[in-house]
């Protein structure tokens, strides 16, 4: 089911294009005799959040999680949402967006100007893609949508060749491309704006030219804390506000320990859960924080490999915007659970990425994209063009929270809409934009976020950091791993325990589980023939495939899976 919203503006009614919803409304302007078509489904958490709505001069739709709806509410003494979403329109209009914080995507749509407004939120977690026909305009939080759309249209849809290419190198798009050519994703804190037969699109929340802080590092360390502190606290009242119990994810790392361990310090009662190679840090370091704070880990344990198997669910899910290995195991440990008593799915997502991981060095440089690839192989094919497109931002830091964290990483939060709706403080956009402004010269290597969660929150450092082996008390520690763990791979590798080195060992499911490789091949084979109208590509693909890992492989059936879903010329 499409959670979100399909709309059809100014298309007209000789298509014989049906969408499938919970609900849907058509104007027919009496000046223009244009015609609009809106379409909703959704799941059923959270149900205040959200609105559809048919007024006398307007249709509203937004679906999600609003964080800050009630404060808004009480604010502007408005209790009915549709009249909030068009005062903040009327007030701030087309940076109407950036006065709420959490999971959203909607709609304005004006009757008497037939002015159509779009958005999704600051991350671009709600997806909303858009393409146009002729002089209308289709917009969808399905990519299918608009494949169907346009097969329903006589119109076949074509692959855009550079997205295929991003999807076999870095494993997911770059910038707003889909593997729909002409075909784009509303980007994170991106609206549309239809009027008068042109469409806009425009930032009304923009990470790529933050200033550097001249702070002290004292100074930015307890302003860091204090906006996650209350990022965090706002996420969490949000379950409490609907009576939900808490769940969140929790591992080896810093970013989840962090969310859940706070968590618990500050008052909620959260159920952790784990998913992983049996005995793996991740499980074992999980389950002693678990057993501190009072809780029990549930724990699902991913020594089968079943996930690998989902591929249909999660080429679907992420609509081909990123491999589909990259969800696969955290979509498998949602579909174990019982999420009923649950409200939002909290995690730590992008916490590292944007606390230093990503950065190259000690100073402000321009991106290179070479260096964070999945798969070398082909990056020549489009290295010129990847170049060209990196130009546009200011540093790395920015590049890769675009292009790695909302574009890559982001399909954890994708998998979690047909459940509930996704939440990490990390993600919250005050966290965001802060973090960027903090030095490369103090956040290079994370040895601020080290230097602040000791000083902050010293009880989460009693614990292993899964990446290093070691209690996360020092950054001399991080740098003794990269050698540390070297002697740790050698060995495992020497006693034959390879799988032990990491939570997701696909090389040793590959070789061990002797039905993934049969899997891998079929779909492979009964697809292959699917890219024959372009020969390079096609060559490209059947070496990737035969030479590639796991992770390699996977990207190649990506690309097939999604040419076959959406029936795309190649």
């Amino acid at each position: 089911m499409n959670i979100g919203f399909t709309i059809l503006h100014n298309i007209a009614a000789k298509y014989p294009f049906r969408e499938t919803a919970q609900q849907s409304y058509t104007y027919v302007s009496p000046k223009s005799g244009k015609r609009s078509d809106f379409h909703y489904s959704t799941n059923n958490k959270f149900e205040n959040d959200k609105t559809f709505v048919d007024l006398s001069h307007f249709i509203i739709g937004i679906d999600g999680v609003i964080l800050n709806l009630q404060q808004l509410k009480n604010s502007y003494q408005i209790a009915s949402l549709p009249k909030l979403l068009l005062h903040l329109f009327e007030k701030y209009q087309h940076n109407m967006p950036d006065q709420l914080a959490g999971e959203f995507c909607g709609f304005i749509f004006d009757k008497n100007k037939e002015k159509l407004f779009v958005f999704t939120n600051h991350t671009g977690s709600r997806k909303l893609y858009f393409d146009h026909l002729n002089d209308g305009l289709i917009v969808s939080s399905e990519l299918q949508s608009i494949a169907n759309f346009f097969k329903s249209s006589a119109v076949k849809p074509k692959l855009n060749r550079l997205a295929a290419y991003s999807l076999l190198t870095f494993g997911g798009m770059l910038g707003n491309d889909t593997l729909i050519k002409g075909t784009k994703r509303l980007g994170p804190g991106e609206y549309l704006l239809r009027q008068k037969s042109k469409t806009e699109i425009d930032k009304y929340k923009d990470y790529n030219n933050i200033p550097l802080s001249t702070k002290s590092e004292s100074q930015l360390m307890a302003e860091v804390d204090a906006i996650f502190k209350a990022a965090l606290i706002q996420q969490f009242e949000k379950d409490r506000e609907y009576n939900y119990q808490h769940i969140a994810t929790l591992s080896g790392g810093l970013d989840s320990r962090l969310t859940v361990m706070l968590a618990h310090q500050l008052g909620y009662e959260v159920q952790p859960f784990c998913f992983s190679q049996s005995n793996y840090p991740d499980e074992i370091i999980a389950r002693k924080i678990a057993k501190d704070i009072g809780s029990t880990l549930q724990f699902i344990p991913l020594d089968s490999a079943n996930h690998l198997f989902d591929f249909y669910e999660n080429v679907n899910t992420n609509d081909g915007l990123s491999f589909y290995l990259g969800s696969a195991h955290f979509a498998y440990g949602l579909n174990q659970l019982d999420l009923k008593p649950y409200g939002l799915i909290h995690t730590g997502l992008i916490g590292d990425g944007l606390l230093g991981s990503v950065l190259s060095q000690a100073r402000v440089v321009r991106p290179k994209p070479a260096s964070k690839l999945i798969s070398k192989m082909l990056y020549l094919k489009i290295e010129k063009e990847v170049n060209d497109f990196a130009s546009s931002y200011a540093s790395e830091d920015p590049f890769y929270l675009y292009n790695r964290m909302l574009n890559v990483a982001i399909s954890g939060a994708y998998v979690c809409a047909k459940h509930s709706y996704h939440a990490a403080p990390f993600m919250h956009p005050d966290f965001v934009a802060y973090s960027l402004s903090i030095p490369p010269a103090i956040k290079f290597n994370q040895q601020f976020y080290l230097k602040w969660i000791n000083q902050y929150h010293p009880t989460i450092t009693r614990y292993k950091w899964e990446r290093t082996g070691m209690r996360p008390t020092s950054h001399k520690k991080t740098e003794w791993s990269r050698y540390t763990k070297k002697l740790e791979q050698i060995y495992f590798r020497l006693t034959g325990r390879s799988h032990k080195l990491s939570m997701t060992p696909y090389a040793h499911w590959y070789k061990k589980n002797p039905k993934i490789k049969p899997f891998f091949d079929e779909i492979y084979n009964s697809k292959k023939h699917l890219l024959l109208g372009d020969t390079e590509l096609a060559a490209d693909v059947v070496a990737l495939f035969a030479e590639g890992n796991v992770p390699e492989k996977s990207m190649v059936l990506t690309l097939l899976g999604a040419v076959d879903l959406f029936n795309l010329e190649v």
